[in-house]
């Protein structure tokens, strides 16, 4: 008897152990939002946040900082279906705490998310993830050199974060965030230091894809260029093409969105630009075999107040000025589904 009652025991903790496990998605949302410049309100030597403290002409208080906090985890949770994004890239913050504030928020406290963060001065890129679903095996820079396009001593910021992700039911993923040169003293950047950014972000795809045929990658960012902008379609070779796809090929999720439906992420002189993109390599597009993203998946995250004729997808600050908003740039977003066997 105390033989059976001991096999009954150890099926009931193989039970539990298995039932412990977090089950195998139908789907995984993947939110990319640039924050346009988010700093908390201490003073960091190593970064330039002059401008961002409570004594500086724009009077950056704890108040604005929890206001714009509070905005942002809103739309992020917001953002896709009635689940929290299990993937979250975040380009213009400062440090990890802005980043741990948000997720500390009310509306992202039902996932326990793990935050994965470059560690330069200044402008930073995270990468947040799921604990339950994703694991970050490799982070790292690439870095851009600007002399093989024939710009020297000019000072720019850039940035492209790589990740090697190992997500539970899609396996291993590579994963690029980028914010790319673009308004500077409200001034576009030259365009060349764009192209350069597509170049060092091409070669690195390449050369993962040299060793990993059917790589999933997925490239999130702001471009601060249209998708049929040379940067993006010619140089990253990133287009719209669906039919015999190259295993070489990158979709633009948003190609179509703007070109055919005229939206955008961003509002440059009364237009929508489409700056914030999500970009997939082709194994993602055609995987019938495990998960997969379907063509128009690539989604905007357009909130009320900008849906209506009077848009007020404003920055926190115009020039000095304090308007109260959270991003001049919307998020993007895209759901990669479990194939139908």
């Amino acid at each position: 008897m105390s033989r059976i009652f001991a096999i009954l025991f150890i099926c009931l903790i193989f039970n539990l152990m298995g039932n412990a496990q977090p089950d195998i998605p139908e789907e995984l949302t993947i939110l990319y939002y640039n924050t346009d410049h988010l700093f908390d309100t201490t003073d960091d030597p190593g970064d330039a946040d002059d401008e961002y403290l409570p004594l500086s002409i724009r009077a950056w208080d704890e108040n604005r900082y929890k206001e714009k906090v509070s905005g942002i985890a809103d739309y992020v949770s917001s953002a896709g279906s009635s689940e929290q994004p299990d993937i979250i890239a975040l380009c213009s913050i400062e440090n990890r705490k802005v980043v741990s504030d948000i997720i500390s928020e009310r509306k992202l406290r039902r996932v326990d998310y793990s935050v994965h963060i470059t560690d330069k001065d200044g402008i930073n890129a995270a990468l947040v993830v799921n604990k339950d679903l994703v694991t970050v095996d490799e982070m790292r820079m690439i870095y851009i050199d600007p002399t093989f396009i024939g710009i020297n001593n000019i000072e720019f910021e850039y940035l492209i974060l790589y990740a090697r992700c190992n997500i539970k039911g899609l396996g291993s993923c590579h994963f690029f965030i980028n914010d790319w040169p673009g308004l500077q003293n409200d001034t576009r950047s030259p365009e060349n230091l764009r192209i350069g950014a597509a170049i060092a972000l091409r070669k690195n795809i390449d050369e993962i894809l040299n060793f990993e045929r059917d790589a999933k990658i997925i490239i999130m960012g702001t471009f601060y260029d249209e998708p049929t902008n040379r940067s993006l379609m010619t140089a990253l070779n990133a287009t719209n093409k669906r039919k015999n796809l190259n295993h070489r090929d990158l979709y633009n999720l948003f190609y179509d969105a703007h070109n055919i439906n005229n939206r955008g992420t961003f509002i440059l002189n009364n237009t929508w630009q489409m700056w914030d993109q999500i970009i997939v390599s082709s194994s993602l597009l055609n995987n019938r075999d495990d998960y997969k993203i379907d063509p128009e998946a690539g989604m905007i995250f357009m909130p009320e107040d900008v849906k209506d004729e009077n848009i007020k997808l404003v920055s926190t600050y115009m020039g000095d000025e304090y308007t109260g908003g959270i991003s001049s740039h919307l998020p993007v977003y895209c759901i990669i589904r479990k194939s139908e066997q």
